[in-house]
């Protein structure tokens, strides 16, 4: 489906989002704190494309308990900036 739309970057929302996405791309996953917290966006590659994928909390009440609103904006601030 990202093949149709071609995508500059990629924001996952969540754990269960964060892994499909991985998955679905044969890239290998870790811990969602590690991938949040990583410095370089994820590359995740197909055939014809490449993407950055930026995992990032759920910014619902369960993803609030474990990362704080400051962070959660810092995280899509840097999704921002690349």
């Amino acid at each position: 489906m990202l093949e149709i739309l071609k995508p500059e970057i990629i924001i996952s929302l969540g754990v269960p989002a964060y892994k499909a996405t991985v998955v679905a791309y044969n890239g290998r996953t870790m811990s969602f704190s590690d991938a949040v917290n990583q410095e370089d966006p994820h590359m995740l590659r197909s055939d014809e494309y490449e993407y950055k994928l930026f995992p990032v909390y759920h910014c619902g009440q369960f993803g609030l308990r474990n990362r704080e609103h400051e962070l959660q904006l810092k995280d899509w601030k840097e999704s921002k900036n690349t």
